[in-house]
């Protein structure tokens, strides 16, 4: 089994899994991955991604810092490039049909380690494992669906290796309440 079938069993699984429990929110939806934004470093890959997640309740217990979801999300390229799984905390800031969605979690990616380029220059991310800062700027059509753009970044700022170029993801996605 390739690493990007196994990751993206693994996503399966996770998000079946995650999904009876306390979802409120499910999401499918495209993107571009390797996009050159002042936020990383040209790692020489591109690719197209289908990305999915779901999203829990507001968190109550954590309300003194606004009641933040927990999400995991899954970025599949349909490239064969790198790539990830990841979870964290996201918040919706905006009570009209316009919100914002901050979010910060690690993930893990099958991207490969190390990977040089023709000059011999490390070009990977530098470790399996990264943080996922997030934002997604999104429009609630009505109670059950919204319109996200989406940006995505995985890196680990060198704390776990000097090597960290990063990599950014741009895409849209459709989200379903589920309540």
């Amino acid at each position: 089994m390739t690493a990007t079938r196994l990751l993206a069993a693994a996503m399966g699984v996770c998000a079946l899994t995650a999904l009876p429990a306390n979802a409120q929110e499910v999401y499918l939806g495209a993107s571009f991955h390797g996009v050159n934004l002042p936020t990383s470093f040209d790692t020489g890959e591109r690719g197209h991604d289908l990305q999915a997640g779901v999203r829990s309740e507001p968190i109550e217990a954590l309300k003194p810092i606004g009641k933040p979801q927990a999400y995991l999300h899954g970025q599949v390229s349909l490239d064969g490039e790198t790539s990830f799984a990841a979870a964290g905390l996201t918040w919706k800031l905006g009570k009209g049909p316009v919100y914002l969605g901050p979010a910060l979690g690690l993930a893990i990616h099958n991207g490969k380690v190390p990977k040089f380029d023709a000059q011999g220059r490390r070009i990977d991310l530098g470790s399996r494992i990264t943080f996922n800062p997030a934002l997604s700027l999104g429009y609630r059509v009505n109670d059950k669906v919204a319109a996200e753009l989406s940006w995505e970044h995985i890196s680990h700022a060198t704390l776990l290796s000097g090597q960290n170029p990063g990599m950014d993801s741009i895409g849209a996605r459709v989200v379903m309440k589920l309540d």
